[in-house]
């Protein structure tokens, strides 16, 4: 096909400019996670956007069946005596899916569960154009798929690797180096190799090999194995860097299925096969699921079948609540979500939280700090800092400081874009911040649950953010929590007696309920830990998790840090210390109107 039949530009203005990219590859990702485009998908998306690939475990209870049923169906076409003795030799079925004997490959690549990921990750129709099979470690050396199949728009191939069986160490595990997917697409051309270069290798991809290594030591990639158990999922970016490890052990098998994936509306090229000035060699592909050549992007602009696809935007707010569920890590499966890969990145987070109450969250953010240095100096001037400096400042906070002072940076901080996705992810529902706490010095607080202060229906879907905009030290009075304590009822104040008369008797209601913290402490055994937090730290901490600040030994120090509490969407939204022994059913415990920091103002 003429490049003059079909441009750059036809292309883009085809598809819309939301389209001309993998949402994985967008510099909105996080963005993206946040308001919840990915779904259920987040953290793989989010995975997938930062290190190239991430993990899948499907759910259909016929998975591993399958799995035996390709592996059965592909042992009588391999003989692995020679292999066994020893053999260096590279043992694959291409194409098993063309194979009348093995439909059992054609139903895995085509695998429901593993084109919604890709259709959701990708923003795109996926197919699969090719399959390969190995009964053994492939002792391929590091690489990119990108070189052998690429796209236009870049980026539109995955690569999907299922293990067919448990791999060791010895047999040979895939390698794959995190990171390197943001490494530049390269072709022959890019690399000065002639037609004639590639013509004479017998295996083309090693002219490629050193400047991938060169590549992995300049960027400091560290190839990591991947020791999977039968039935696990590894999708990876078109450009990851990856191979197999080498095999030490001959008497080992390593079976396994690679299914290659490209998406709707692009065209295709071998950049292998590109020479001379950049030069893209376009090539038709072939869709798995039919058999049949694909038609060309030309083609389908001409017939006006491009498929539509749904602009992204933010989500809306939903007309209805929505009650049902619960947040994924307070799951019963929350151990077999984080097995399947369903939080990304965040996996030991997700287990921290699920078990613990709490977990800490690391920012990428290379102006992470920045921001954190910016919001104290904001702050600072509403401080008499002589006096704190003296040990003769109370212990002060400033509530809503973004909305209240105009202080923007409180607003920012809140609603940084990795911490909105990294709630989407462990929570599965958008989150949206509604309260700021700016402190300058130890509160000295008794330990309490925020729940009682703000709770939702379903129940969970609340957390409290703190970041440390310092260094804090043991004698300021850092944060302390009780693990495990999470897991307690959630309380109001109907199940401790507590009445309307009783509230208003009380300058600061919350007291009324600590004897019964300090009772369950004491019965149950909590252990009470305390977050020396470096700056820039951020700690999240469970809905229902006990926790306060620890005694000031110290009143000449600051601990300047910030709390925000977040809701998340469709849920009902109450105050259970207002949920009295006398109060009415649709009484003052409900809070309707919640304020929402992303969108400046009340939902």
């Amino acid at each position: 096909m003429r490049a003059s039949l079909f441009s750059r530009h036809d292309l883009d203005c085809a598809l819309g400019a939301d389209r001309s990219r993998p949402l994985i590859d967008r510099s909105d990702c996080l963005e993206l996670v946040a308001t919840g485009v990915f779904g259920t998908h987040s953290g793989r998306a989010l995975q997938l956007h930062r290190q190239g690939f991430c993990l899948l475990r499907p759910k259909d209870p016929q998975w591993l069946s399958l799995l035996d049923q390709v592996r059965l169906q592909l042992e009588t076409l391999v003989d692995l005596s020679l292999w066994r003795t020893g053999a260096d030799a590279r043992i694959r079925i291409s194409e098993g899916w063309r194979n009348p004997g093995t439909p059992a490959v054609k139903a895995l690549a085509l695998h429901p569960e593993i084109l919604d990921v890709l259709r959701c990750c990708y923003g795109r129709e996926p197919f699969a154009f090719q399959t390969l099979n190995f009964p053994v470690g492939s002792n391929q050396p590091i690489h990119s798929d990108a070189t052998h199949f690429h796209s236009e728009p870049e980026g539109f191939m995955a690569g999907v690797w299922v293990a067919l069986e448990d791999v060791t160490p010895d047999a040979g595990p895939l390698l794959v180096c995190p990171g390197s997917h943001r490494l530049p697409y390269v072709s022959a051309a890019d690399l000065g190799l002639t037609r004639e270069q590639i013509q004479a290798e017998a295996h083309p991809q090693r002219l490629f090999e050193p400047y991938w290594q060169e590549q992995l030591q300049q960027g400091g990639f560290e190839p990591e194995p991947f020791l999977a158990k039968r039935g696990d999922v590894l999708i990876w970016h078109a450009n990851l860097l990856h191979g197999g490890a080498p095999v030490i052990d001959h008497q080992l098998s390593r079976w396994s299925q690679v299914s290659h994936y490209l998406f709707e509306g692009c065209r295709f090229c071998s950049p292998m096969q590109s020479f001379g000035q950049g030069r893209r060699r376009w090539k038709q592909q072939r869709d798995l699921a039919t058999g049949q050549w694909r038609p060309t992007p030309a083609q389908r602009l001409k017939q006006l079948i491009l498929p539509a696809q749904p602009v992204v935007k933010s989500s809306p707010k939903p007309k209805a609540l929505d009650l049902s569920g619960c947040p994924l890590i307070d799951a019963p499966h929350c151990e077999a979500l984080a097995a399947s890969g369903c939080f990304g990145e965040h996996t030991k987070l997700a287990l921290e939280l699920h078990h613990q109450g709490f977990g800490t969250l690391k920012l990428q953010d290379p102006h992470w700090l920045d921001l954190v240095d910016q919001l104290r100096g904001d702050l600072e001037p509403l401080v008499d800092l002589e006096a704190l400096s003296q040990g003769r400042l109370p212990p002060q906070r400033f509530q809503d400081a973004w909305l209240h002072l105009g202080i923007e940076r409180v607003r920012q901080l809140a609603c940084h874009p990795e911490i909105l996705a990294a709630l989407r992810v462990l929570y599965g529902r958008d989150p949206f911040p509604f309260q700021t706490l700016n402190f300058p010095n130890g509160t000295a607080q008794h330990f309490h649950s925020d729940a009682v202060h703000f709770h939702s229906l379903p129940h969970g879907f609340m957390c409290g953010i703190w970041v440390a905009l310092e260094d804090i030290q043991a004698d300021a009075g850092p944060l302390l929590y009780y693990p495990g304590s999470h897991r307690e009822p959630y309380l109001s104040a109907r199940d401790l007696g507590i009445s309307k008369e009783n509230l208003k008797a009380e300058i600061a209601p919350q007291r009324l309920f600590e004897p019964h913290w300090r009772n369950l402490v004491q019965h149950k055994g909590y252990r009470e830990d305390v977050f020396l937090a470096r700056k820039g730290e951020v700690l999240i901490w469970h809905a229902n998790l006990l926790h306060g600040g620890s005694a000031v030994c110290n009143k000449r120090r600051s601990r300047w840090s910030q709390v925000s509490h977040y809701y998340f969407r469709g849920c009902g939204y109450t105050t259970p210390l207002l949920h009295t022994s006398d109060a009415d059913l649709l009484g003052d415990q409900w809070r309707l109107s919640p304020l929402d920091l992303s969108e400046d103002g009340r939902r």
